[in-house]
């Protein structure tokens, strides 16, 4: 989950290339969002941040970034503040990579003049002990910088030597992982565990004042069901709750309701999407999550030379009973009286 409906919602994409960056979003709806800039954050990152007003309606927003002759097209799935604490993508990959072996969580102390040297008094280990890890910078603290990944050349007590400097200057204070795994590896892992949770672990959404339209001479009202909703489970007026004989659905992803209504609340379920961007959240219990990220982690590290591929496959199937042990947990209950979305 990327945003919630009455906060500022931010995107960001990595685009190669030369030249002035457009963007383009629509909302779930299919709503063009107009009046947007991509702002520059450093290297080949841009950002574009869509205000808190105009982000009212939940489910699978698009937003497009072009870039001469690259274009980059990013879902980002917008959903309703919930007083339950969300896993972040960046302790996910802390999690997950830990599967593989010890990570080490830590704060920036200090910064070389040309950003290759990071400094860290408190990090353990002598002479060269971190070659070959790499540095993973958390994007809360540096949206520019965020789940990049830099190799370490050399260390000497607190201070990591990197191959080559982060695209944008690092500042005192940040926080960081030391991994011995490349990042991108374990992210394809989460990414395929979310993917295999998709439709098991539902996210409950409400989408207020979905207007009504109603065609001349007919009898029923049509509201528009935002994408990324699956199910519809109520339905709901400036009244109250409205009967589940007095609303249907219809082809084209729409909503056959009184015609005498001029907006409505809908209430619905979502699947779990893969986490697309850096400051990506997700609405799950993350025991079965991680677990099932670890198999796929394990089995795509237990091959090649020089690795001990006995022990990764005792780690998955162990890492594959506490998935399978703790998935009730994770499953989302579609609540009675649920009706699919037809496409």
């Amino acid at each position: 989950m990327e945003g919630f409906i009455g906060s500022d919602l931010t995107v960001v994409a990595d685009l190669p290339g030369t030249g002035s960056v457009v963007v383009t979003a629509r909302d779930s709806l299919g709503e063009v969002v107009s009046g947007l800039s991509a702002l520059p954050l450093g290297g080949n990152r841009f950002a574009v941040t869509v205000p808190a007003s105009r982000v009212t309606v939940p489910g699978l927003w698009e937003v497009t970034f072009t870039r001469g002759s690259i274009q980059r097209v990013i879902p980002a799935f917008v959903g309703n503040p919930s007083p339950v604490p969300m896993v972040s993508l960046y302790d996910l990959l802390a999690q997950v990579a830990s599967q593989h072996a010890p990570v080490i969580e830590g704060e920036i102390r200090d910064v070389s003049p040309d950003g290759t040297v990071l400094v860290d008094e408190t990090l353990p280990g002598g002479s060269d002990t971190w070659v070959q890890h790499r540095v993973v910078i958390h994007p809360e603290d540096d949206m520019a910088n965020g789940l990049l990944s830099r190799v370490v050349a050399s260390s000497s007590g607190g201070a990591l030597t990197l191959v080559s400097p982060f695209p944008a200057p690092v500042v005192p204070g940040t926080r960081y992982l030391l991994l011995e795994i490349a990042p991108s590896e374990v992210l394809r892992a989460i990414r395929s565990a979310v993917a295999e949770y998709a439709n098991l672990a539902r996210v409950r959404l409400d989408a207020p004042r979905i207007p009504v339209s109603v065609s001349s001479g007919s009898e029923r009202g049509v509201a528009s069901i935002p994408s990324g909703f699956t199910h519809i489970y109520e339905v709901h007026t400036e009244e109250g709750l409205l009967p589940d004989d007095a609303w249907s659905p219809a082809p084209g992803r729409k909503l056959l309701v009184p015609s005498e209504l001029s907006e409505v609340l809908l209430r619905g379920l979502g699947p779990l999407t893969p986490p697309v961007q850096p400051h990506s959240r997700l609405p799950v219990e993350p025991l079965s999550l991680v677990s099932l990220a670890s198999v796929f982690l394990h089995a795509a590290r237990s091959r090649g030379p020089g690795i001990d591929v006995e022990e990764h496959l005792r780690r998955l199937m162990v890492a594959l009973q506490v998935a399978d042990g703790s998935l009730h947990r994770l499953v989302g209950r579609v609540p009675h009286g649920a009706v699919a979305v037809l496409p």
